[in-house]
């Protein structure tokens, strides 16, 4: 619709840049070193679908989050949640500024394993704090060298027998590195979280502590006294993620951990996740993984 803000999926982060290093598989990208900001972020304010990480390896860059002018210097770290509002400013060219990316998508939490974790992992992305991290010199080469260990891990990912698993592990480190720094750069704006993020907190903690048996986003909803539909564009909005994803997430996590313990049989594993029939359980797990609970323990 006309003058309304873009949203831009993480299909629109750019590709095609003058980065000295790049890694893109679906739902990471990752840009090392780049001189120049995508134009069409800087023309005006938009939001996205994806986690974006920015490093100034040089130089100095402005860029203005929920209507808010950050002045990023070297060593500086901006983090960036998906409903943020933003807009890129141009890089210091008197400094020859420089910058280093990292985007993510929800999907790509999922798929590395991190859903049970990531509001944990991601808590840091909140409105709660500021976005801007300054960092120590030590501390920035750290994440630094870890987007350049990511970017040649989804570079060579063909090139080895378990390329994706080295991918899922490295970008790990990082969001485990970078919840362990936040103990020292994430700086407190809000005493609270937005009524919206408390909300996502809560169903959160609600469906960790029940999806084995309840996995109706109409039940969440009633227990937070909220319509199925609110709280599904709450958690869409917050999360990157929709109500029912969320509950898909742990319950499928569940899943592959049990199937992975011999002693239990497919029939016994249904029952104890409370599906209606072994039958209704290989449905559900192969729409998520795209095999059968048998082949998947198999593999």
């Amino acid at each position: 619709m006309k003058g309304t803000v873009p949203v831009y999926d993480f299909a629109d982060f750019p590709n095609d840049t003058d980065a000295q290093m790049e890694g893109h598989i679906d739902g990471l990208s990752v840009h090392i070193n780049m001189s120049n900001v995508e134009e069409e972020m800087t023309k005006r304010q938009f939001r996205s679908n994806f986690f974006l990480i920015s490093l100034v390896v040089r130089g100095e860059m402005n860029v203005n989050i929920n209507l808010t002018e950050y002045q990023v210097q070297k060593y500086g770290m901006v983090l960036i949640a998906p409903n943020d509002l933003k807009q890129a400013g141009s890089l210091n060219a008197e400094n020859s500024g420089m910058i280093s990316t990292l985007a993510f998508s929800a999907d790509f939490l999922s798929k590395a394993g991190l859903s049970l974790h990531s509001y944990l992992l991601l808590a840091p992305f909140s409105s709660q704090y500021s976005p801007l991290w300054e960092l120590k010199p030590t501390d920035f080469k750290l994440i630094y060298n870890l987007f350049k260990q990511i970017a040649k891990r989804c570079d060579e990912i063909g090139d080895h027998p378990y390329g994706m698993e080295l991918v899922i592990t490295t970008f790990s480190m990082l969001l485990y590195e970078m919840a362990g720094l936040s103990k020292k750069y994430a700086l407190q704006i809000n005493v609270i979280f937005t009524r919206k993020e408390n909300l996502v907190t809560n169903f959160a903690t609600l469906v960790q502590q029940q999806f084995r048996n309840e996995r109706s986003v109409k039940y969440y909803a009633e227990q937070l006294n909220i319509s199925a539909k609110y709280l599904t564009e709450t958690v869409k909005e917050i999360s990157g993620k929709t109500a029912g994803e969320v509950i898909d997430s742990y319950v499928l996590q569940e899943a592959i951990a049990l199937l992975d313990d011999p002693a239990l049989s497919i029939l016994e594993i249904s029952d104890y996740l409370n599906f209606y029939d072994q039958s209704s359980f290989g449905k559900f797990f192969k729409r998520h993984k795209g095999l059968s609970p048998k082949s998947h323990r198999q593999t």
